[in-house]
């Protein structure tokens, strides 16, 4: 039996092509960098999962990190994630960084 993940999913609209982010690792997620993510949804042996797409592209093989720099626990808290995916054959990754905080 595999080791249950936890997984964060972000969707956001877009009028070409909404983007769908999903991070996923060891549950429970912790601050920390998770390194040598493949394609979230076909980890094996604990290791975290990373897609971003968007604009009807997705990737079939991807290969990165994810860094969660602050995670709610609950309906409150903050939310910060950083990212690397390289995405199939192309040489230039995808990267971001995503910092969500709620309203005062």
């Amino acid at each position: 039996m595999g080791r249950a993940l936890e997984c964060v999913v972000l969707r956001a609209p877009d009028p070409e092509g909404d983007w769908e982010l999903d991070f996923s690792g060891p549950s429970p997620l912790a601050l920390r960098r998770y390194d040598g993510a493949v394609r979230a949804g076909f980890e094996e042996n604990g290791s975290p999962g990373l897609t971003v797409s968007g604009r009807a592209h997705a990737c079939n093989e991807v290969n990165g990190w994810f860094e969660i720099g602050a995670l709610p626990r609950g309906s409150i808290g903050a939310l910060r994630i950083r990212f690397f995916q390289l995405c199939d054959d192309v040489s230039a990754p995808l990267t971001g960084e995503i910092d969500l905080r709620p309203l005062p």
